[in-house]
């Protein structure tokens, strides 16, 4: 019997790791992403291929804290963030995540610098470029 308990144990243990697998952070350098997002429409969709599902531990500045509404009206949070070092590029979002609703004016601070960790999801366009969808799993205080 005591033999069932520890493989039950073992077994709830490797499906927990299992659930949370994308959680580990992968070494992506955004200076690599800056690189393909600068390049043909092509490049930039196959750089992304190949990091779509990281995780990933990135510093930025913020651009601004949007307050939007989802389905049947749910407020949301979104912040975008702006990845290029100070002089680099225009201050534009690279990329967006949603954020607690509680978060928006706390965060709505343009130009502070900010640390995440998330999960890179899709790849979309905005009026400023390329704009990475990103699942937040961790903002870094």
């Amino acid at each position: 019997m005591r033999g069932a308990g520890i493989v039950a144990g073992t077994c709830a243990v490797l499906l927990m790791a299992a659930c949370d697998g994308g959680s580990e952070v992968a070494e992506v350098p955004f200076s690599k992403v800056r690189e393909a997002l600068d390049g043909e429409v092509q490049a930039q969709q196959a750089y992304f291929d190949t990091i779509k599902g990281k995780t990933v531990r990135w510093s930025g500045h913020i651009v601004r804290a949007d307050r939007v509404h989802g389905d049947d009206y749910v407020e949301e949070g979104h912040l975008l963030v702006d990845m290029d070092e100070a002089g680099q590029g225009s201050p534009a979002a690279d990329v967006t995540f949603e954020i607690p609703v509680s978060k928006i004016d706390p965060l709505n601070k343009p130009g502070e610098p900010v640390t995440f960790v998330a999960t890179i999801l899709a790849l979309t366009t905005s009026n400023d470029g390329p704009l990475i969808q990103m699942n937040l799993k961790e903002l870094v205080e």
